[in-house]
């Protein structure tokens, strides 16, 4: 028997790792399962992790839903031990192989972290999402990558 819901998350998650090696995280790895504690599905650099969604209930998802996995996002970014996540969500009408343009979401204080900007103490967790393309957001990853110390 077929889990298709399964071989759409891998295709998107494999689409997404292979543009993220040739735009500025040569080592990005996808994360295998462990069990109950969820460590995210790709790691960008050491201190960044990346959920992805795929399917049609990424590409019609309500700004709850978005919501939803956001908070699984840290929920896996804190399991993992990372400085900051992404959450990755397959637009309509663009396949995995045009995933640079998929729509990526992230909070005031992981933007804020990826600026290497001190972040606001007024901050609630229901702060609106901040959504860039994938493209956009690797950019911003890949140069916060470069500051760190941390080096592959």
């Amino acid at each position: 028997m077929v889990n298709r819901p399964k071989q759409i998350g891998t295709r998107a998650e494999t689409a997404v790792t292979r543009y993220a090696r040739t735009h500025g995280h040569p080592h990005a790895e996808r994360l295998a399962l462990h069990g109950a504690t969820d460590l995210g599905d790709i790691r960008l650099h050491p201190g960044l992790i990346a959920e992805v969604k795929a399917g049609h209930t990424a590409e019609t998802a309500s700004p709850t839903q978005i919501q939803t996995w956001w908070h699984q996002t840290i929920t896996e970014r804190h399991n993992h031990g990372a400085t900051a996540a992404l959450l990755i969500t397959k637009r309509a009408g663009y396949s995995p192989n045009r995933c640079g343009y998929w729509d990526t979401h992230m909070d005031l204080t992981t933007l804020l972290t990826l600026l290497d900007a001190p972040a606001p103490q007024d901050t609630t967790p229901l702060t609106p999402l901040i959504r860039m393309s994938l493209d956009s957001a690797l950019t911003l990853t890949t140069h916060w990558a470069a500051r760190q110390p941390t080096s592959h």
